[in-house]
């Protein structure tokens, strides 16, 4: 769980559909929050595991538990962007492949039974079953006017739905641009 003085920020998407919109936050939007941060005694960390998993976490299994685990450290703040891919689906063995994930999160076997992502997993760790995270402090952007490349359509409409009842803020955007300052808008107020 994030300290009083820092806003660690969880991002959750998958990682071939929203690559533009992730390094525009990185490069154009994060840079003005952690400096606004700074200037309020805060401490502003975006955790963007595009950089921190490593081959040995895939070979070993650890994939899922370091997402939930970064998730857990973050916490109240998360973000969660959905494009046009449903994302990565692990298999049963994949996830038997760490014991330790579902002692602590045995919630994972019945998510993976039911065939969701490793992101419709850290939606629902982070905001679904999550009821102390305020309102405020977790937000979802969905791009919308492209069907590019759809991997699962049925399930990321679900997902869609999923989002769209949690009533957590939930807002659209057609361009990096118009992403960038909703996005921003949202951490000004989390601050």
């Amino acid at each position: 769980m994030s300290s009083p003085n820092e806003l660690r920020l969880f991002i959750s998407s998958t990682f071939r559909d929203l690559q533009e919109e992730r390094e525009h936050l990185v490069k154009k939007v994060f840079p003005a929050i952690r400096s606004l941060c700074r200037s309020r005694g805060v401490t502003f960390t975006e955790v963007d595991l595009r950089w921190g998993l490593t081959e040995e976490d895939a070979m070993l299994g650890q994939v899922i538990r370091t997402c939930l685990e970064e998730i857990d450290k973050c916490r109240p703040y998360f973000i969660g962007m959905i494009g046009e891919r449903y994302g990565w689906v692990p298999e049963l063995h994949e996830v038997m492949r760490d014991p330790e994930l579902l002692v602590r999160y045995p919630w994972i076997e019945d998510a993976t039974l039911d065939g969701a992502s490793v992101t419709e997993m850290e939606f629902i760790h982070g905001v679904f079953d999550a009821p102390s995270v305020a309102k405020e402090n977790a937000c979802f952007y969905h791009r919308i006017g492209s069907d590019n490349d759809v991997d699962d359509p049925e399930r990321l409409d679900d997902l869609v739905d999923k989002v769209r009842a949690s009533d957590r803020p939930m807002r659209e955007f057609r361009d990096l641009e118009e992403l960038g300052r909703c996005v921003e808008r949202d951490l000004i107020r989390m601050i």
